[in-house]
């Protein structure tokens, strides 16, 4: 699968658990950005619903979330140059994930996508 861009936006039920969660982003990309506390783009061959699944096991039932492709053909904004410099490096498409290879074990914890309050 093509590499691409993911936008991921999460609202924290409680305290932010950026710092715990970046860990579990960096299984899900070649390369990402984290241009506030909660908004995250990201580089990889992976689907929207692959990394919903993945992180959904590193929050707790009340956390919400948000992932989108982008399309930065045409984009707009007020950043600092690091920013626009890591949105407009040149990158490789790659496979992130050995075929056959598991994510890590869900949270047992946390209702299945699309169950009610998920």
């Amino acid at each position: 699968m093509a590499n691409k861009f993911l936008h991921i936006g999460i609202n924290f039920a409680g305290a932010s658990k950026t710092n715990e969660l970046e860990p579990a982003i960096l299984q899900i990309c070649d390369d990402w950005l984290r241009y506030s506390a909660n908004n995250w783009i990201i580089w990889t061959s992976r689907s929207a619903n692959d990394c919903a699944i993945h992180l959904r096991a590193f929050l707790s039932p009340n956390d919400q979330f948000y992932i989108a492709k982008l399309d930065l053909s045409e984009h707009q904004g007020w950043m600092p140059k690091w920013i626009w410099d890591w949105i407009n490096k040149p990158r490789v498409e790659q496979a992130l994930q050995i075929p056959g290879t598991p994510f890590p074990p869900p949270n047992p914890f946390v209702p299945p996508l699309g169950t009610p309050n998920s």
